[in-house]
């Protein structure tokens, strides 16, 4: 028999038992929870910190990059809420310390997080052989912020890469 044919005999038996390489496009639904940061005190010496998160539901299993954009700011520098015309500034991290900012990964002094869909890692909790995989995201808004009374709210995009 020939070398060639040997391996195309090979090769048949791996697919037929299942072991053929495939490709199967991966999709994802994205659900978020706000960050919740409650009561702003702008006497208070101190930042006030808050959580939310954001949960992938994925057609297969591998990696997924998470990046947020800077919502209703120009820059990562620092996030901003608004309010009419009254701005609060804010910012996102990756981590409990909040020294991470998470944002494009492309901009300086920003990161994203990559989540394995199927295994915990980086922050990411997902139960094993799950397609779901949910992160926190850490929210701090600076103290001593001379702002008016109300609602405040921004918008941050999520982008996802497979």
């Amino acid at each position: 028999m020939s070398p060639l044919a040997t391996w195309l005999l090979v090769l048949m038996a791996f697919a037929w038992l299942g072991f053929a390489p495939s490709a199967h496009a991966q999709s994802c639904t994205i659900t978020t929870t706000p960050v919740a940061f409650g009561v702003y005190d702008p006497q208070a010496a101190s930042a006030l910190d808050g959580t939310g998160s954001v949960r992938l539901d994925c057609t297969n299993y591998g990696t997924v990059n998470v990046a947020l954009d800077d919502g209703n700011a120009t820059s990562y520098a620092t996030r901003r809420m608004s309010n009419g015309t009254d701005l609060l500034l804010y910012q996102l991290y990756t981590d409990t310390a909040r020294s991470i900012v998470w944002g494009d990964g492309a901009t300086a002094a920003t990161d994203t997080v990559n989540c394995f869909i199927g295994i915990s890692s980086d922050g990411c909790v997902s139960t094993l052989f799950s397609l779901r995989a949910t992160r926190t995201i850490y929210g701090r808004i600076a103290a001593l912020q001379n702002v008016g009374i109300g609602n405040y709210s921004d918008t941050v995009r999520l982008t996802i890469t497979f």
